[in-house]
């Protein structure tokens, strides 16, 4: 029932919060919130061993135990979904809603602007009054043994740990003192609407084991969340808690085990489809945020843009769960899955539409791995057009993980003068006209635009095409400031399948993951080894592997203390 009487109490109690917990709120450098749509730091290229420069710097920096990814001791916002995943522990059968507690993704976690804490509130105050009650708190009087015991198995479901006996205390004070103005039922559900809005429930830490030293080992229970959240966006299952509570989850193979189980999940699932979104690039595609001309791109409907981005995410996920591919494959299969959930999408890319879901292959040539499918070259485009520039920084940053300097002085006003006006050039001689007369923008664009014309074969709405306004594609690309990946490439699959091959792209890959598992903030620049070691020096550790090694690493369970 809603409680709109008890608002004004609330207020109070919420700010209390329960003790200890908003002092860990202000620590000193907390790190930034965990959100879906911050952007993945870059590798440099000398920073890549076995791909950068060429320098045998590298090699030297990772014997000499340097490069390794080092987080601080730190707390982290829950995330929407993980805090609708955690709040529904109190009452499965009915679904909280999804918030968003901060708009800025490098906001501090002790940060939840007044917008936030006011959607923040209703929700709770919403959850609350749907929250079955303990037997024992529908009658009056109700004893405080019973009202302990409530409290226990809410802080239980909400903090994912015990409470301590403070916790207890404070939340048994705020209890008693609702329960004398407004009896029994209403005391125990404005204790549960605190409760859900403490620090203790909209926060997990990483603040470790007490340590003399200059590290610490996360505890049993922030490893257990670590896991879960990083693999589910959801609070530790059953198995998974009993294995922090018993002190084994720690052990390597215990750990290995909870983490093979848990990527069985379809919440496993579910998250690794965020990541590919992100990863590559899907967002702006899949929020409708990016629309194609109808004009130039008529078969481009809604139906095949929602079903392209399906067809991408189950490839993705498939390769990585059910096929335990590695890279390589992912980055040069030239077969999909599609159902018949797609047949718009079918029909548009000239195949005929399954009855079921099935494996199927591309026309020779018309794909080359997951970067060609119809979605992701649709995202990496104009609504109109192509676009070098996007196609080139997510082959430069989302698959080498190489940088992109700041624009030198002047370059916006270099240019405005560097369009071609002939609206019959193709997408090379534009960006040979733009070579030309705009020269202060070279630095740059002249590294990450020219391997995007191996990609030329595919429109802006994904489709295969051998011309571009009525002239044959010239797809050759020149690679450049990688070392070894620099050379020139006559096509999309020949330059695709040296970056499949390459250390650079499997360091750059494992980073990426790395980065999503354990949320953190810290320059990947700064940790190359720790990369190349999750990647597997040989180049054929499967992908479900290299995330498994991810969660192994010392850095996904090693915290540096705060001083």
């Amino acid at each position: 029932m809603p409680l709109p009487h008890l608002r004004s109490a609330l207020v109070p109690l919420a700010l209390a919060a329960l003790p200890g917990c908003m002092g860990l709120a202000t620590m000193n450098a907390p790190a930034p919130a965990a959100a879906d749509d911050a952007p993945f730091p870059a590798l440099p290229p000398q920073s890549a061993p076995g791909g950068g420069s060429g320098s045998s710097e590298p090699a030297n920096r990772c014997a000499a135990g340097e490069g390794r990814l080092h987080l601080p001791a730190r707390l982290l916002l829950l995330t929407g979904p993980q805090l609708a995943a955690t709040s529904a522990r109190l009452s499965p059968t009915q679904p909280p809603k999804v918030l968003t507690l901060t708009d800025d993704a490098a906001a501090s976690t002790a940060a939840i602007d007044e917008l936030s804490a006011q959607a923040l509130f209703d929700e709770a105050e919403r959850l609350a009054a749907l929250t079955p009650l303990s037997a024992c708190l529908q009658t009056a009087p109700a004893d405080d043994a019973c009202a302990a015991s409530f409290i226990d198995d809410v802080g239980r479901r909400l903090f994912r740990r015990p409470l301590s006996s403070d916790e207890r205390t404070t939340a048994l004070g705020w209890f008693r003192q609702a329960r004398t103005q407004w009896g029994t039922p209403d005391a125990a559900r404005l204790t549960v609407q605190a409760m859900l809005q403490t620090p203790a429930t909209l926060y997990r830490t990483e603040l470790g084991l007490p340590s003399n030293g200059a590290a610490t080992q996360l505890t049993a229970e922030e490893l257990a969340s670590a896991v879960a959240f990083a693999l589910t966006d959801a609070p530790p299952d059953a198995p998974l808690q009993a294995a922090a509570d018993d002190g084994t989850l720690a052990t390597p193979s215990v750990l290995r085990a909870q983490a093979t189980r848990l990527l069985a999940t379809p919440a496993a699932r579910q998250k690794l489809r965020r990541f590919f979104t992100r990863l590559l690039r899907l967002e702006s595609l899949a929020s409708g945020e990016l629309q194609k001309s109808a004009t130039a791109f008529p078969a481009f409907t809604d139906a095949v843009r929602h079903q392209a981005i399906e067809e991408t995410l189950r490839f993705a996920t498939r390769e990585l769960l059910d096929e335990h591919a590695g890279l390589p494959e992912l980055l040069t299969a030239s077969h999909t899955w599609l159902g018949p959930d797609e047949a718009d999408l079918a029909r548009a890319m000239g195949l005929e539409p399954p009855t079921s879901l099935s494996r199927v292959s591309w026309p020779k040539a018309q794909r080359h791995g997951v970067v060609t499918h119809p979605s992701v070259m649709s995202a990496l485009a104009k609504p109109d057009r192509t676009s070098l520039t996007l196609r080139g920084l997510f082959l430069w940053e989302g698959l080498l993980c190489q940088t992109v300097g700041a624009p030198p002085p002047g370059a916006a006003a270099s240019s405005t003068g560097g369009t071609n006006r002939d609206p019959d050039a193709t997408t090379r001689q534009n960006f040979e006209y733009f070579q030309q007369s705009a020269p202060g923008c070279q630095s740059c664009h002249s590294l990450f635009m020219p391997p995007a014309l191996a990609l030329e074969r595919w429109d802006g709405a994904g489709a295969y095409r051998t011309t571009d306004h009525g002239r044959p594609i010239d797809t050759r690309a020149t690679v450049r400031s990688t070392g070894a990946l620099d050379g020139e490439y006559a096509d999309g699959p020949a330059l695709l399948d040296a970056i499949a091959g390459s250390a650079l792209a499997r360091d750059c890959f494992a980073a990426h993951l790395s980065q999503w598992l354990s949320t953190h903030q810290v320059p990947l620049q700064q940790a190359p080894c720790t990369a190349s070691d999750l990647a597997g020096h040989d180049g054929a550790r499967p992908m479900d592997q290299v995330l498994l090694e991810a969660l192994l690493d010392p850095s996904f369970a090693t915290r540096e203390a705060v001083p």
